[in-house]
């Protein structure tokens, strides 16, 4: 075989293999926090839960690389003021009642992602009310608004737009 007939065999492996390489390090971003957050819903089932009360000292839905989306409150509590992450699938109505300086019992546990110290929230009690949020696996729970104040569908949208 020439030189001219190696080349290009050669030349479309080394292609295959920078694909490959740079399509797993454009996920590595991602994976730590992916990977942390297997981590921690595996951990979270084995871990024994807390139960704190406190006061809200913010409501934040901030996101950054070092913290986990969703909605996070600061708490004024016995431990101190703790980073509970309450998810991102809170019902507007909730989310709503949720301010500052509002009474809060969380229950969850503590874990240490990335040097910092969050309360992942399994269940909020507000105002008497019980709120789950991650099930016993550690999972996020996904809630809903009360079905009065969902817009009921039509009949034509149930049947696909067909009239």
């Amino acid at each position: 075989m020439t030189t001219k007939g190696l080349f290009i065999p050669v030349f479309s492996i080394l292609l295959l293999c920078g694909i490959v390489t740079s399509a797993a390090s454009a996920q590595d971003g991602n994976s730590s926090q992916s990977s942390a957050v297997a981590a921690l819903n595996a951990k979270h089932a084995t871990t024994s839960e807390i139960t704190i009360a406190g006061t809200i000292q913010e409501v934040s839905s901030e996101h950054s690389l070092s913290r986990f989306a969703g909605l996070h409150l600061l708490v004024n509590s016995p431990l101190g003021v703790l980073d509970a992450s309450v998810g991102r699938y809170m019902t507007e109505e909730v989310q709503q009642a949720l301010s500052t300086g509002q009474q809060i019992q969380i229950v969850g546990v503590i874990q240490t992602i990335n040097g910092h110290n969050y309360l992942l929230a399994h269940q909020l009690v507000l105002a008497g009310r019980q709120i789950p949020i991650r099930n016993e696996n550690g999972f996020l729970v996904h809630t809903h608004s009360r079905a009065g104040n969902r817009p009921q569908p039509s009949q034509s949208e149930l049947n696909g737009g067909i009239r």
